[in-house]
């Protein structure tokens, strides 16, 4: 019996090492690694610079195109979504969604080193959804930008 369990022993420890780490390793995350919250939603490539200049890195503060989807709250009468960049202190942008719950805002100013884009809606009773909070960046081809998201709002 003794050499059954000096057997077992290395991988029953290996095991509940493992699982610790398991556990541990995912107790400071606050939300799904790769879900969505609840709030209206831009793509990783939701965020977009209409004419590039030949380096975005060497021009980051950009006007850009933003597009997204609201999910649930799709065509409920008076919804309106809205839109704060955190960073470079612009005002607050609204409009109306499509039919289909998607949204866009064009002109949008962001410097892509440095931001923070918060969205969220609000029905016609004044009602707010979860506000959800999104990074632009430098895409590796200097071209285009990647978006994503933040789930403990902007840093």
């Amino acid at each position: 019996m003794s050499r059954l369990a000096s057997t077992l022993a290395p991988t029953l420890v290996r095991t509940a090492l493992l699982a610790l780490s398991l556990v541990y390793g995912t107790g400071c995350n606050s939300h799904p690694l790769t879900s969505p919250d609840a709030g209206p939603q831009i793509g990783d490539r939701g965020i977009s610079v209409p004419v590039p200049p030949p380096s975005l890195k060497l021009a980051p503060v950009q006007r850009v195109d933003i597009e997204g989807e609201i999910g649930a709250t799709a065509g409920e009468p008076g919804t309106r979504v809205f839109l704060s960049e955190n960073r470079l202190g612009t005002q607050d942008y609204n409009n109306m969604p499509e039919d289909n719950g998607s949204f866009f805002f064009t002109g949008i100013e962001l410097d892509l080193t440095d931001n923070c884009v918060e969205v969220w809606t609000e029905d016609g009773d004044g009602n707010s959804s979860v506000h959800s909070f999104f990074r632009a960046s430098i895409d590796e081809d200097d071209q285009s930008v990647l978006t994503e998201q933040l789930f403990n709002g902007c840093p």
